[in-house]
């Protein structure tokens, strides 16, 4: 492996990095941990970034961000994914409307999530999401006159009616016809 050294920040002892090795349980911040004790024992940055299974220009970005800011720079955060579409108000303020007109079809969720909230959910998504929000899907009878008429009394509008004749929204598909999705109360 290469020669070059460089001067790493002793931001920790020895023996707090030793205790962190121990208690870490997630492997991306335990080889990011590993990395910084090799290069304490003496490693070049390739020789560290070797031990740790990382090519040696993973270990001169560790080694820079060890060493402008410790395990703050070091250890981004690895909470990861897509921030959520709706803030927890944004899913009361859904789940408000949703209990004024159930029992609802996907398409119905689907235009309201679109209308309300400007937001569309991809429709393999939608039923785990709203399973995640604490509805559950109910089968419907064959004859569904159960629906009530009108949604736009659900979103407090006066303008428009929402029919069953009425086009399916994107993102619908045929297996959630005769699905409902009501809103468990059990919360």
């Amino acid at each position: 492996m290469g020669t070059r050294r460089t001067e790493i920040e002793r931001h920790l002892p020895e023996e707090e990095i030793d205790e962190l090795l121990r208690a870490t349980k997630d492997d991306r911040r335990l080889r990011r941990i590993g990395f910084v004790k090799n290069l304490y024992r003496g490693d070049t940055i390739p020789e560290a970034a070797d031990r740790e299974g990382r090519s040696p220009a993973t270990g001169t970005r560790w080694a820079s961000a060890w060493n402008e800011g410790g395990f703050d720079e070091l250890m981004p955060d690895f909470g990861g994914g897509r921030p959520a579409k709706l803030d927890d108000t944004e899913k009361e303020e859904l789940l408000d409307l949703l209990r004024k007109g159930q029992p609802w079809q996907a398409q119905e969720i689907d235009r309201l999530l679109d209308d309300e909230f400007g937001v569309e959910y991809h429709s393999n998504y939608l039923g785990t999401f709203l399973r995640n929000l604490g509805l559950s899907a109910m089968k419907s009878p064959a004859n569904a006159s159960d629906r009530p008429p009108q949604r736009a009394e659900a979103v407090g509008e006066d303008d428009g009616e929402a029919s069953d004749e009425a086009e399916p929204s994107r993102g619908s598909h045929e297996r959630d016809t005769g699905r409902r999705w009501v809103v468990d109360e059990d919360d």
